[in-house]
């Protein structure tokens, strides 16, 4: 397993420090770069995302043919964790949910015509997009398997009926793609829908106040002393594990794999480091990290969601389980 990023990568990984380190952190100061839900200002955005295409970090996910960047799995690892050094640095480059796993998903299984109509003005950022399959209980939510919208077929065309709510940004969505059920089978009972904003027949009911920066750092040192860097060390140690279970997870995927194990060990893993870290940070620093002196209680905030959404903890913890009772030893073998 060798995870050295190839000269190409690298520079994509420096330009994109670089870029973060220049247009994006700066703005976390202004209190004019933040909206009424503490997310980047439209207009802030646009002007930043207008200079990141200038410099060539636009959509990585996306294929050159669609006008992105066409970035191996391993790469887009790499890019995406220069950009989260701040909050604001994701969606600056197009890369930030829903919109990066949609584009993904259009990418690889669309057709032509649907990723003409549908993909490329995501990928172009004309239009922001939602994944829709979130229900209000006892419908499904990390478990898709207990999804109760149903989709029927009439005519020429499907009606589908049912209850969704914590869409991320569904609120300036153009574009949805929504999974409903169309027939009882437990592994291919579902489809994935695409329809536009303007389609009749469905309604935000409301926009649901959540924790933190809704949709889309700092440093601090008290340094020498002995407490403090055990904190530090043991910070380090635990982000360092999970860039290795992200990396290795990105080059199970490059090779075909879907990465199971991978994936969750590493989404487990890394939303707990996320908040060992920031929890730290604010400890060290004080009242002053508690207060809105920092960005740090704003990061906290957001933090949170990290062990609930794409599947709760519990839910990837229950996958590995299951692998392990299926593979016993073999669950940690090294492949071949």
């Amino acid at each position: 397993m060798d995870f050295t990023l190839p000269p190409p990568l690298e520079d994509v990984r420096l330009r994109t420090r670089r870029f973060v380190e220049d247009h994006i952190l700066p703005l976390e100061a202004d209190p004019a770069s933040y909206d009424a839900h503490e997310n980047i200002e439209p207009a802030v955005l646009s002007r930043v995302q207008a200079k990141a295409k200038a410099a060539g970090l636009w959509s990585p996910q996306v294929p050159p043919s669609h006008g992105g960047m066409g970035l191996p799995m391993v790469g887009q690892a790499a890019m995406y964790e220069e950009a989260n050094r701040s909050i604001f640095g994701p969606v600056c480059f197009n890369a930030a949910a829903p919109d990066d796993g949609n584009m993904r998903l259009l990418s690889q299984v669309a057709t032509p015509e649907q990723k003409e109509r549908w993909l490329d003005p995501i990928a172009s950022g004309a239009v922001r997009s939602a994944f829709v399959m979130t229900e209000p209980h006892p419908g499904g939510g990390s478990d898709p398997g207990m999804i109760r919208t149903k989709a029927e077929r009439r005519g020429d065309r499907w009606i589908i009926s049912g209850t969704k709510w914590f869409i991320t940004g569904a609120g300036v969505a153009s574009h949805f793609i929504l999974m409903a059920r169309t027939s009882d089978d437990p592994r291919r009972g579902l489809t994935a829908f695409l329809f536009h904003k303007d389609q009749s027949g469905w309604e935000i009911v409301r926009r649901i106040p959540i924790m933190g920066p809704e949709e889309h750092g700092g440093d601090c040192g008290l340094k020498d002393r002995e407490s403090v860097q055990i904190k530090l060390g043991q910070v380090a140690a635990a982000i360092e594990i999970g860039r290795l279970l992200v990396m290795k997870a990105a080059w199970k995927l490059d090779a075909g794999d879907f990465a199971r194990k991978e994936v969750s060990m590493a989404k487990n893993h890394v939303a707990d480091a996320l908040h060992l870290a920031v929890d730290t940070a604010i400890q060290l620093c004080g009242a002053k990290g508690y207060s809105k002196d920092t960005p740090l209680e704003w990061i906290y905030r957001y933090a949170r969601q990290a062990r609930l959404v794409d599947g709760a903890s519990e839910v990837h913890s229950m996958v590995l389980a299951n692998f392990y009772q299926k593979e016993g030893d073999a669950f940690w073998s090294w492949g071949v």
